[in-house]
């Protein structure tokens, strides 16, 4: 039996919690699996970045796009590049931790 196998997207993607504006960038080498895992944890409450944890207990109107399409080489730098520019253009909107020059690392002392 021939299998199916679907093209995965590399890329680097935002997910915005329409009702407040805050935005969250991420990467993956396949976004459509990962924008599925990011709200399979949302809706059971298990998602590891609390700030969008929180605000979608608040209102689960969210938006995906994919903002740059990237290859596995470029993947992390675009990333890096994207969370940076979201930082300067939308501030405290910006839900990312890590890599935001706003927000201090949550790392264990």
């Amino acid at each position: 039996m021939a299998r199916r196998y679907r093209n995965h997207v590399i890329g680097v993607y935002l997910i915005t919690h329409m009702p407040s504006g805050s935005v969250y960038v991420g990467k993956s080498l396949d976004v459509f699996m990962r924008w599925n895992s990011h709200y399979a944890q949302l809706v059971n409450f298990s998602h590891h970045n609390k700030p969008l944890a929180e605000l979608f207990k608040t209102g689960t109107d969210l938006g995906f796009q994919i903002i740059k399409l990237s290859t596995k080489q470029s993947l992390k730098a675009d990333e890096t590049a994207l969370i940076q520019e979201y930082a300067k253009s939308h501030g405290d909107k910006l839900l990312n931790v890590a890599g935001n020059p706003l927000k201090k690392s949550c790392k264990k002392k």
